[in-house]
């Protein structure tokens, strides 16, 4: 494509169509080179090696950190249930004095009701 005579001198800027095809085929080439040196087609014995240890260690942090949450969850489930176990203790120590002081109520209940014989 060639631009008018007028916008090239207006900007300064002359291009021929042929200019054109040299400048885009080397651009083309330096963009197969560019995009051919970030990935390769093949994976290297080393690449893959790299990769498989980076997965390694990830899944080797992975599995401690879970264990420790595994500990924290654990440990908070145990201190729950010695204070469940506490109260539950205090409870029925509760029960078992409500329980006397309410047999012992009862007796005296027994004791101060009038005997139907003293009413004659």
């Amino acid at each position: 494509m060639v631009p008018d005579m007028e916008a090239a001198g207006s900007t300064g800027v002359v291009s021929s169509s042929a200019d054109d095809g040299v400048n885009n085929q080397e651009i083309d080439q330096t963009q197969n080179a560019t995009s051919n040196a970030k990935r390769p087609r093949g994976r290297t014995p080393a690449d893959k090696e790299h990769r498989s240890l980076k997965r390694l260690l990830r899944n080797r942090v992975s599995a401690q950190q879970a264990r420790e949450r595994k500990k924290v969850y654990v440990s908070d489930l145990e201190s729950r249930a010695n204070e469940l176990q506490n109260n539950n203790d205090e409870l029925e120590e509760k029960i078992s004095t409500l329980i006397n002081e309410n047999t012992m109520l009862r007796k005296m209940l027994i004791n101060t009701r009038p005997k139907p014989d003293d009413h004659h």
